[in-house]
């Protein structure tokens, strides 16, 4: 264990093999308390649409599209069930621990990802966001289903922390993960997929004004993005011809824009997450709001990770109102942020060590 000393206080900082252990402990516990007892439980609602079309895909085989009744399926692509089918293999049929499972995993990397996150600068404040965390209903209730999602805030948080970590901790910059996370997100959820943290990570440069890296990322995930429409659009002909690659337009695309999948007010993410995600998102807006108040004089690498998660999580809030249909559970990527920026924040009050002697 290192020590750190500032003025009359002495700073603890734990070895990096020692937060990454803990963090995959803690990753661990989270996930079997998430799959505790799921075995037996049965697929409903919308999990059983997934149920369907694992079953069908044990049966006859992966697909380009997830099917029902052998007919290809427009609004997702076949990468979440692809992950149910592999899961359902070795049980010979698909069940409710299979089909939730990526849920829970996706859960755990959350959990995981926010200790390593926090842990560098106060161990007893990243516990704190993760009970919180494991106190936000929603939340929780997500990783007991099928949440494409859930598994689309693994990844961009995953995209967040590799950039910040990076910079801020010394790690490698993993640049090809980075776009094979961008590449999944786009498997799981479609173009949202891709955009979400794509810009997470454009916010943090923004920011720190990185300017070289934000475009040239910018412009490669744009290019990223655009070669993968074309893509899906090519499987959707071959998989169900001119007709079905419409319905994939439609489902994917235009009916999410102009609200002929379902409308809801413009400011429906700023204002249903209040009860949605409380007690998460309430705090965090009244720790965002005390720190604005206060004008904290010393723009510490805490306060500065405050910055960037407030952010990150704002321009995914803005981004997902742009469309007319929206849903509850798509705001779950981004409800996180504000929680743990406000540990880091109090902890850097706690302190009170200079920028220097806090990184």
């Amino acid at each position: 264990m290192a020590f750190r000393t500032c003025g009359c206080l002495t700073v603890v900082v734990q070895p990096t093999d020692m937060i990454r252990r803990q963090s995959l402990l803690l990753g661990l516990l989270a996930l079997l308390l998430f799959m505790v007892g799921v075995y037996q439980q049965t697929a409903i609602g919308f999990d059983s649409r997934f149920v369907l079309f694992a079953q069908e895909m044990l049966r006859h085989g992966p697909t380009f599209f997830p099917t029902t009744y052998g007919q290809p399926y427009a609004d997702y692509s076949a990468v979440t069930t692809l992950f149910i089918w592999l899961l359902s293999l070795p049980f010979g049929q698909v069940n409710a621990f299979s089909a939730w499972l990526p849920s829970a995993i996706a859960g755990s990397v959350i959990v995981t990802l926010m200790y390593r996150l926090l842990a560098p600068y106060s161990t007893r404040w990243a516990l704190l966001s993760i009970a919180l965390l494991l106190l936000t209903n929603t939340f929780v209730t997500e990783t007991r289903a099928v949440s494409l999602d859930l598994m689309l805030a693994a990844v961009a948080f995953s995209v967040f922390y590799l950039g910040y970590a990076a910079d801020q901790f010394g790690a490698p910059r993993r640049w090809l993960l980075i776009f094979a996370l961008l590449l999944l997100g786009f498997g799981i959820r479609g173009p949202i997929g891709l955009v979400v943290p794509t810009g997470m990570l454009c916010s943090y440069f923004l920011l720190n004004r990185q300017w070289q890296r934000l475009f040239c990322f910018g412009l490669l995930a744009a290019g990223l993005l655009v070669v993968c429409v074309g893509l899906l659009l090519l499987l959707a002909k071959i998989s169900g011809g001119p007709a079905f690659m419409q319905d994939v337009i439609r489902m994917q695309f235009m009916g999410r824009m102009d609200g002929s999948e379902g409308a809801s007010g413009s400011l429906y993410y700023f204002t249903s997450s209040m009860g949605n995600y409380a007690l998460a998102y309430p705090l965090g807006l009244l720790a965002l709001a005390a720190i604005c108040l206060t004008n904290p004089r010393e723009a510490g690498p805490q306060l500065r990770l405050v910055l960037y998660c407030a952010a990150a999580g704002l321009i995914v809030m803005v981004g997902l109102s742009i469309p007319q249909a929206k849903k509850p559970v798509t705001c779950c990527r981004c409800c996180r942020w504000p929680r743990s920026s406000r540990r880091i924040r109090f902890r850097q009050r706690e302190v009170g060590c200079s920028a220097h002697c806090a990184a």
